[in-house]
């Protein structure tokens, strides 16, 4: 995506600048809107942010942990990172340190210096420190993003360790496959033209998979060796992502599954930006962008300015579960919307967790059938004409 250098507006009239990748100026305004800003003029060919090595989530939660106890111990911002510059243990965070004590050096906040050094940093992550800023509590808002990094890290082992085995059975079905069509198929095809056998439809299936797999080897190893670059990868998993979301959530509990995934992100975001001392607005962009909801942003506003309660709005995106909305508003009537819409997305969690397990629980023994199932009909498609054949003799 093209680089873009923005100049916007936050809600004080207060003018911003800053770079972003966005797909168009469109993209760059609603990029925008999430964080609590109103684009007033974008620019494509921006020049290139600051070089950084791949930041991973990792590197991520343990920025924002180390910012949070060396702000919280007194240091100034430009003390804090020159700190982790020099004493950072991971290369990648001393890269990000020195890069970002530069640009804050040279006038820029620091949302805006993590813009500059890399145009790729999660909008979530500059939202929470965009909010610090305004609060004037950059130490509570790193402490919050802390815990929300950490807790979407948690998220992403949990999600590895209950997808290892469905993945590990996939994976034994399709080298399965590709064996048989690429090895044992071609020797059977050999065997049989010589004897001239009749083919069944069944065998016939396989020897044309067969022959259209092994012409589609050079075009597989080219995407493999493709896929190897992080970036092409990330791309290309966005890409499958964006096309496969809207079809998984028609199958029956994996649907609901990633509602429910989608609301605990979301309400962990609010109520961490909430509890960080964001405004109401800025924290909902915020959420949404951390939910890859951007488009519930003007709804939710919306209804808020007309003088609707968060509640209501939350209920008219028809995504966020009732108990759910049962806990902002009790947090609403009692001024701690932040920390019950943190209950609230634990209890998400707690409920996605049961879920998956359950249906993991009904999916493993079903995967081991159907890879069963698939080796036999590739058994049953290479054997039928040898039954034939003994047919054919003993009919002699």
């Amino acid at each position: 995506m093209p680089l873009f250098e923005y100049l916007a507006r936050d809600v004080a009239g207060q003018p911003v600048r800053g770079r972003i990748q966005a797909e168009d100026a469109r993209h760059v305004a609603a990029i925008l809107r999430a964080q609590g800003l109103y684009l007033t003029s974008a620019q494509a060919g921006a020049p290139a942010a600051r070089k950084l090595p791949q930041l991973r989530p990792v590197d991520l939660a343990n920025f924002a942990h180390h910012l949070s106890t060396l702000l919280g111990a007194g240091l100034t911002l430009t003390g804090a990172l020159q700190v982790l510059e020099e004493h950072a243990d991971d290369p990648a965070l001393e890269t990000l340190a020195a890069a970002v004590r530069a640009e804050v050096e040279e006038g820029s906040s620091l949302s805006q210096a993590l813009e500059q050094v890399s145009a790729g940093f999660p909008a979530v992550f500059v939202g929470f420190v965009r909010g610090g800023e305004a609060t004037g509590r950059l130490d509570l808002a790193f402490q919050r993003l802390s815990a929300y990094l950490e807790r979407e890290l948690e998220f992403r082992r949990k999600a590895r360790e209950a997808l290892f085995y469905p993945a590990v059975v996939l994976g034994a079905a399709v080298v399965v496959v590709a064996v048989f069509l690429l090895y044992v198929v071609p020797a059977f095809e050999r065997v049989y033209r010589a004897a001239g056998a009749s083919l069944p439809p069944l065998t016939q299936a396989l020897m044309a998979a067969s022959r259209g797999l092994r012409n589609l080897i050079p075009a597989l190893g080219a995407v493999a060796v493709s896929l190897a670059l992080p970036a092409a990868r990330r791309s290309v998993g966005q890409v499958v992502w964006r096309r496969a979301e809207p079809l998984l959530e028609r199958v029956p509990r994996v649907g609901s599954l990633l509602r429910t995934a989608r609301a605990a992100r979301f309400l962990h975001s609010l109520g961490a930006s909430l509890a960080a001392g964001v405004p109401l607005m800025s924290a909902l962009g915020v959420a949404t962008q951390a939910a890859g909801r951007v488009r519930w942003l003007g709804q939710l506003q919306q209804r808020l300015e007309e003088g609707g309660r968060l509640t209501e709005a939350l209920r008219a995106t028809g995504e966020v579960p009732a108990v759910a909305i049962r806990l902002v508003a009790l947090g609403e009537e009692s001024g701690q919307v932040g920390e019950m819409a943190l209950r609230a997305a634990e209890v998400l969690d707690r409920e996605f967790e049961v879920r998956v397990r359950r249906l993991l629980a009904a999916l493993e023994p079903a995967l081991t059938v159907a890879l069963a199932g698939v080796v036999g009909v590739l058994l049953l498609g290479l054997y039928m004409p040898i039954f034939g054949l003994g047919r054919a003799v003993l009919g002699r």
